[in-house]
């Protein structure tokens, strides 16, 4: 008998404690709702130009029912309804939804509702739970509407989680088979599946810290070419890019400098050349951290031209918090491959063809250190359309490039590499060419300096003190600065003409800075005084010969009439006129190629003239004969 009364107290107790629950926590999913509106009207609500309360709220024991208001900023800054929208809410502890059990102080809900004018249905659910609250928001087809939007899709999704204080936000949308064609029907987009997520950091009201993602599978973009009926259409399997940061005040910064720009442009006042790159490199820097990431595959531009399929991951592990843009320039690891199988293009206003076939460009890195690069192309043909047989303005055919960079911040080394089976100028053809190109031993922490000298240049400003000039020095001693007394530059050339082969090999070493401080190797000149180089050529003596004869045969251009009266000085004999008139540049180098020959510092073995030289700084010898400037 106890033991019955036992269990049906346990079960009264139970049951007391199943009816109590419901409505205490009724009363504390009020309290927090009204509360978290409260908070986020203060956060993104100030950002979103909307204000949320509720109209009316009627608590029951085990559900409750709710209006909620929806308002808008107007122009004149008054609020204006702009929706109410009638709410259910199921009291904590637990409850089932979508055929699972949650837990919370309660589940706020709609279903079926529809909006003005909008072709779509919502459903939404927001679990106050016990330390964050929880959303889903769903838009499906109305089928009852007869309106045909822009933008149609057969679900879309937002997935919200904040805290109560409504100051840390998580969203990710998800939608399936998005489609949006513009009223003209010049362009078209289509996404089978799209996946955004973004994380939001509220700091203050005109301070927030957002971290993007977006992926994208099976997505098209089609569209027309102004008059013309031919499209370009943009396929691609996959576009995943995470960890993309924006910083609110940051971002107001870059944003002040475009407008800036883009009132100096309209009212035609100078501005520098590279201020636009400069902008978007400040945005990448911003943008990009040690997380960032991005994923494409099976991407493809199809042109009435031809086809471009491109390949791309690319990530920043290595990137310190604080960066600038030639750190995510160098610190990146990823591979890049690009393919063009066919591309052809016609000007016919210029009667200019331009024709290209099997290009193929990979490229793999692990940083700056660990990077290979390897480019084939089958041909590529620039040509009159007007002409006839086989002449070509332009031809190149069988191309192979290979290039490796490797090393550390003090040793780095890069080669290049390249063969070419032919190359043509009009009817001038050479064959054969194959050539190697090494950077040696490099300074890699000079490549900072080179890229803030060479902002300098290309970003001068007349209004400055330091001259253009002393800018081209200070690049010049940057990039002296790559060099250490272990560098070496080696280049090999060879090719067959028409006239026989040609042979190119030389070599830059710098052993004297050993012996020099940090500050010698600054100054430019004097970093050219510890120069060694070497150079051996052989070339076809027939391109010296048609050169000279050219300008010995060459007519004399006719000198202009002098016209002298009464009132005017008499004017210098014609003679005196022709010889203090500066030769042209032709002139000038037949000159100094007859004064090569007659020194030895060509010297002519068979069908062809070789050039031995040799010497550090200013001092030099060519053939073993001692350099001297002719005049």
């Amino acid at each position: 008998m106890q033991r019955h009364i036992k269990i049906a107290t346990i079960f009264g107790i139970l049951a007391g404690i199943y009816f109590i629950l419901p409505y205490c926590f009724g009363i504390a999913a009020k309290h927090y709702a009204f509360t978290f509106l409260e908070n986020e009207n203060q956060t993104l609500g100030k950002v979103l130009g909307i204000h949320l309360d509720f109209d009316q709220y009627d608590r029951g024991w085990f559900h409750s029912s709710a209006v909620l208001k929806i308002e808008k900023r107007s122009a004149d800054g008054h609020w204006e309804i702009i929706k109410k929208i009638p709410l259910v809410i199921d009291h904590g502890p637990a409850y089932r939804e979508e055929n699972k059990f949650q837990d919370g102080l309660g589940m706020i809900k709609s279903s079926g509702l529809q909006l003005d004018n909008f072709p779509y249905q919502i459903t939404f659910s927001d679990n106050i739970g016990f330390s964050r609250q929880e959303g889903i928001f769903e838009l499906t087809p109305n089928k009852s509407s007869t309106y045909k939007p822009e933008f149609q899709m057969s679900s879309l999704v937002l997935y919200t989680n904040s805290n109560l204080k409504a100051t840390d936000f998580q969203f990710n949308v998800v939608g399936q088979g998005l489609h949006f064609q513009d009223p003209q029907q010049s362009y078209s987009l289509n996404l089978q599946n799209l996946q955004t997520m973004v994380t939001a950091n509220y700091l203050d009201d005109r301070h927030w810290q957002m971290t993007v993602g977006l992926n994208l599978e099976k997505n098209q973009l089609t569209t027309v070419l102004p008059n013309d009926s031919s499209s370009v259409t943009v396929n691609a399997d996959k576009i995943n890019i995470n960890g993309m940061h924006f910083d609110t005040q940051q971002i107001a910064k870059v944003l002040a400098e475009v407008v800036q720009l883009k009132q100096a442009a309209d009212e035609q006042r100078p501005t520098k050349p590279t201020a636009w790159m400069a902008l978007l490199q400040q945005l990448i820097t911003q943008i990009v951290h040690n997380d960032t990431s991005a994923e494409i595959k099976g991407l493809s531009f199809v042109t009435p031209m031809g086809q471009v399929d491109v390949q791309y991951i690319v990530s920043f592990p290595t990137l310190k918090t604080e960066h600038d843009y030639f750190d995510v320039a160098t610190r990146n690891v990823g591979n890049l491959e690009v393919e063009i199988p066919n591309w052809k293009f016609v000007n016919t206003d210029a009667n200019m063809m331009f024709a290209l076939s099997n290009f193929q460009y990979n490229e793999k890195n692990n940083t700056v250190f660990s990077r290979h690069s390897k480019m084939t192309l089958g041909a590529v043909n620039i040509s009159n359309v007007q002409s006839t047989g086989n002449t070509h303005i332009f031809y190149a055919a069988g191309l192979s490039y290979e290039g490796e960079l490797h090393g550390d911040p003090k040793h780095l080394s890069q080669t290049m590499g390249w063969d070419l089976s032919k190359l043509c100028f009009s009817d001038n053809c050479f064959n054969k060419i194959h050539g190697k190109l090494e950077l040696l031993q490099m300074n890699f922490d000079a490549f900072r300096g080179i890229a803030a000298a060479t902002q300098q240049v290309v970003q001068y400003d007349p209004q400055q003190t330091e001259s253009i000039g002393a800018r081209w020095m200070d690049l010049a001693s940057a990039y002296a600065k790559l060099i250490s007394p272990d560098s070496q530059v080696i280049l090999s050339h060879d090719m067959m003409t028409p006239f026989g082969e040609v042979h190119v090999q030389g070599q830059l070493t710098w052993p004297g800075l050993a012996s020099q401080s940090t500050s010698v190797s600054e100054a430019f000149p004097a970093f050219l005084d510890q120069t060694v180089y070497q150079l051996h050529m052989i070339f076809p003596a027939a391109y010296v010969n048609a050169f000279l004869n050219q300008q010995t045969t060459a007519p004399e251009p006719a000198p202009a009439p002098v016209t002298q009266n009464a009132a005017s000085p008499a004017a210098p004999p014609v003679a005196s006129v022709t010889a203090e008139k500066t030769p042209a540049f032709e002139v000038q180098a037949a000159q100094f190629v007859q004064y090569a020959l007659n020194q030895g510092y060509l010297k002519k073995v068979g069908d062809a003239y070789t050039v031995d030289l040799a010497g550090k700084g200013s001092v030099l010898t060519i053939n073993g004969i001692p350099w001297k400037m002719p005049g």
